[in-house]
């Protein structure tokens, strides 16, 4: 009973995910809708957006992915930016550091200074996370 339970929430937080992403360069333009895994429709803020922009070279726009993915390891208050290198440059220069690994206050500014931007995960085993993208 309880590994069901247990189960359902790890897919509903994986459902909540986002299905595609979208350039910064994009977002400029006003591509600002991202669909989740669910069906449903999220928005990030303009706003959000351009003052990122602000922060991370132009260009690197074209290769930075947005929304940004953070998972949160095993470890207490680490998180690790999933995706690619250009990417994690981008949240990196948002936060003031290097690397693809956070801390809960760098985390805690991002989602103070970008929350639409940002989404967080746990972290999953590979074997886990395929069976859920095959409804397993």
């Amino acid at each position: 009973m309880i590994d069901r339970l247990l189960e359902i929430s790890v897919r509903e937080i994986f459902d909540s995910l986002p299905s595609n992403f979208v350039t910064l360069k994009d977002a400029l333009g006003g591509k600002l809708e991202i669909r989740l895994r669910n069906g449903l429709t999220h928005f990030m803020s303009g706003d959000e957006v351009r003052r990122a922009s602000e922060m991370i070279p132009s260009h690197l726009w074209s290769a930075v992915k947005l929304p940004f993915l953070l998972v949160k390891t095993m470890s207490p208050g680490e998180y690790l930016v999933s995706g690619d290198e250009v990417t994690a440059l981008g949240v990196s220069l948002l936060v003031g550091k290097t690397g693809t690994q956070l801390n809960i206050l760098e985390v805690q500014k991002l989602l103070r200074d970008f929350a639409s931007l940002v989404f967080i995960t746990i972290g999953i085993s590979e074997t886990l996370q395929e069976n859920f993208e095959q409804g397993l």
